[in-house]
C-alpha cells in the first residue's frame, strides 16, 4: 500500500503502488478488487500483472482477471473460496509485475477498502467542528448537547469528543447511561424551549415511526442557530423489530429539514456501499448483485427559527407495539 518514487519510463514496466478498492465476503466466497498503478506500456503491464491470495502459505481455490481503466490504471479482480473463520486474519495478498512484488495482509486490505468506501459519509466530526467553534467563541458557557437515542454509544466512540459539553442522553429505553427516558416524538415535553446548542442522533431515525414529528419536536428544544447531526441508514438489514420503519437516501433530507420545519441543511453524505443479493434467483434478478445502496446516510442541519407546523398525532394512536428492549 505504500508509495514508491516515480521511476522513469523504460522498456520494463515498473510497479508503483497498489490500492484496496473492495473486499467483500459472502459466506465462503470472497471478492477482492485491487487498483494497481504501474509505469510502462499498458498492454505489457496487463500481460505481466498477477495476483495471488495466500492463507498460511497455501493458496485457496481462486481465479483473477484484470481490467484497464482510462488513464492507465489497472484493476485486478480476484475471486476465491476461503475459510470464513480464518478471514481476514490469516490471509496475505501478493501482487506481482514480472520480478516485482507487493504484499499486503488481508486484514490491512479489508481495513483500507472499508475506509475507502466510507470516505463519502458524513461523520460525527462534522458536528464537532461547530462544537469546537462554540467553545472558542463562548468560553464562559459550556455547550448543551442532546444525544437522542444514545444509550449504546455513550462511553465509547464519542466520550472524548463530548467532554467539553454538558451532555444529556435521551432514550426510549432506561439504561445506566440514559439521563431522561421518553419518546422522541414528544421530546418537547421533557425540556425547555431553546435549550440545546447541539443535537446528535446515531442510528435512531430509522426507528422513528413519524420522523417529521420528531423533527418538529427537536425544533422546539434547540436554540436558534444551533446544529443537529443525524446519522442513519439507507441500506441495511431489518433490525430492532418490530420498530424498524424507514431508510433514508441523501436526497430525502429536505422533506424533513426545511424552512417550514425551521431548519437549513448544511451538508449531507452517504458512505459504505452495500450490494444486494437475492436468496431466490430468477432471470429478473440477473445483475442485481451489481446494484445496492449505502449503509450510512447522514445530514448536518442548522436551526434557523421556530416552525409554525404541528403534527398532533400520538404514537399510541398508530401502533400498539413497544420498542424491543433487547
Amino acid at each position: 500500500m505504500s508509495d514508491h518514487p516515480q521511476a522513469a519510463l523504460t522498456s520494463k514496466p515498473v510497479l508503483v503502488r497498489i490500492e484496496a478498492a473492495r473486499c467483500a465476503l459472502y459466506y465462503r466466497y470472497v471478492r477482492l478488487e485491487i487498483l494497481v498503478h504501474a509505469e510502462g506500456d499498458p498492454l505489457a503491464v496487463r500481460n505481466m500483472l498477477q495476483c495471488r491470495l495466500m492463507f498460511d502459505g497455501t493458496p485457496p481455490q481462486s481465479f483473477h482477471y484484470s481490467k484497464l481503466h482510462e488513464g492507465g490504471e489497472h484493476e485486478l479482480v480476484l475471486d476465491a473460496m476461503v475459510d470464513p473463520d480464518r478471514f481476514p486474519q490469516a490471509g496475505l495478498l501478493e501482487v506481482t509485475l514480472g520480478d516485482q512484488r507487493r504484499d499486503m495482509s488481508l486484514t490491512d486490505f479489508a481495513a483500507y477498502a472499508c475506509h475507502r468506501n466510507t470516505s463519502g459519509s458524513l461523520g460525527w466530526s462534522s458536528l464537532i467542528e461547530y462544537v469546537n467553534a462554540f467553545v472558542a467563541e463562548t468560553p464562559d458557557r459550556r455547550p448543551r448537547l442532546l444525544d437522542l437515542g444514545g444509550r449504546r454509544f455513550i462511553g465509547g466512540t464519542y466520550a472524548d469528543d463530548l467532554a467539553q459539553c454538558d451532555l444529556t442522553v435521551f432514550d426510549i429505553i432506561e439504561d445506566e447511561h440514559v439521563d431522561v427516558v421518553g419518546d422522541a416524538h414528544e421530546i418537547g415535553k421533557y425540556f425547555p424551549s431553546e435549550h440545546f446548542d447541539f443535537v446528535m442522533s446515531a442510528s435512531v431515525f430509522e426507528h422513528l415511526l413519524m420522523p417529521w414529528k420528531a423533527v418538529l419536536e427537536l425544533n422546539k428544544v434547540m436554540r436558534t442557530g444551533g446544529y443537529c447531526y443525524v446519522h442513519t441508514h439507507q441500506t441495511l438489514g431489518m433490525h430492532e423489530l418490530p420498530w424498524d420503519f424507514w431508510r433514508y437516501s441523501d436526497t430525502v433530507w429536505p422533506s424533513l429539514f426545511n424552512a417550514r420545519t425551521g431548519f437549513e441543511i448544511v451538508r449531507t453524505g452517504l458512505g459504505q456501499f452495500m450490494q444486494l443479493v437475492t436468496v431466490g434467483w430468477a432471470e429478473r434478478y440477473r445483475g442485481a448483485e451489481n446494484s445496492g445502496g449505502f449503509e450510512c446516510s447522514g445530514v448536518l442541519v442548522r436551526k434557523t427559527g421556530p416552525s409554525d407546523l404541528s403534527w398532533d398525532v400520538g404514537l399510541g394512536e398508530l401502533i400498539g407495539t413497544s420498542y424491543p428492549t433487547r
